[in-house]
């Protein structure tokens, strides 16, 4: 099984997935909610409990948004309303996710996914296939992770979810990529999904695929088209003012650039990933980009500043605990 710190650095360098609000946007907004927290009651309460949980975990606070949650869920629990109860209690999952608590995670899951059986709501079933099978690729059980992906796909691919379609495709080339490591299979799925949001003109989406297809020219040691694909998917980070994503790419870029040894543009995109991480407070990509730092510069054979973020890294590894 993989360690956390080992999970951890393969997100922190290679995230597959964006978000789109910055952090400066949701922190105003959850002082807004609280506002009108205090003046609310019954399901509206719990909706804002809700919303502000959503706003802590997409943050990176997931120890608030469960706080939110849990208080969301026992308000919806009198109120009896299956539909609510199964949507909070799959984002309690994700947040236990999050904190690479999977056994929590899954018994959440579970529960949303009971849940959303008992009112046949086929698109939370897909979710929550989704994300279990999320839960068993972080417990490195690739045969029940690959089961529920494509559990999760069928259902979107029978409703016609496209949204769900997208998400199970991205999800079992990154499983078929990083875990199984069969790279052609990867490549595949990738460029089916590529072709879902071409075919459904879905501009804001494409960018990921483009990337992901660069993780497996990557894997492959095709560095050339690896860095093609990247700089493709990064004008449309930047075209979508998509900063977090950009912050992503252009670490990447740096980490494939100290791959292949040019390690003046890999200091370059390095410097331009931290300040875009810094600006919007990404603080996994921030300790993403202090260890690679660590690297180029022990590389370099600069013992002084490879100590020094070494220490960096360490120091707000201590937020994810």
């Amino acid at each position: 099984m993989k360690t956390n710190k080992a999970i951890l650095l393969s997100i922190l360098i290679f995230t597959l997935f964006t978000i789109e609000n910055s952090i400066s946007q949701n922190s105003s907004a959850t002082d807004s909610l609280k506002i009108l927290l205090e003046k609310s009651s019954g399901i509206e309460k719990a909706n804002l409990l809700r919303e502000i949980g959503d706003n802590y975990k997409q943050d990176e606070y997931n120890q608030k948004a469960i706080i939110h949650y849990k208080k969301a869920l026992k308000i919806y629990s009198k109120s009896k309303d299956t539909l609510l109860q199964a949507l909070v209690l799959s984002e309690i999952g994700s947040a236990y996710y999050n904190l690479f608590d999977f056994d929590k995670a899954l018994e959440y899951q579970l529960a949303a996914l009971k849940f959303n059986e008992q009112v046949n709501n086929q698109n939370g079933i897909s979710r929550a296939f989704l994300r279990i099978g999320n839960i068993y690729s972080g417990y490195h059980n690739n045969e029940k992770a690959l089961e529920y992906y494509l559990k999760s796909y069928k259902i979107s691919e029978q409703t016609g979810n496209k949204n769900g379609l997208y998400k199970s495709l991205n999800n079992i080339g990154t499983l078929y990529l990083f875990d199984i490591k069969n790279f052609d299979k990867a490549l595949e799925y990738f460029q089916k999904s590529l072709l879902l949001v071409t075919e459904n003109n879905d501009s804001s989406k494409i960018s990921t695929p483009i990337q992901n297809i660069a993780q497996v020219y990557y894997k492959m040691q095709k560095y050339d088209t690896a860095l093609f694909y990247f700089f493709e998917a990064l004008k449309l980070k930047q075209k979508y003012n998509d900063k977090r994503g950009a912050a992503i790419v252009t670490s990447n870029i740096a980490n494939l650039y100290i791959k292949i040894n040019n390690m003046a543009s890999a200091k370059q995109y390095l410097d331009r990933s931290l300040k875009i991480s810094r600006e919007i407070n990404l603080k996994e990509i921030i300790r993403g980009n202090y260890f690679l730092y660590t690297l180029y510069y022990a590389l370099k054979g600069d013992i002084i500043n490879m100590r020094k973020y070494s220490d960096l890294e360490i120091a707000i590894a201590s937020f994810f605990m």
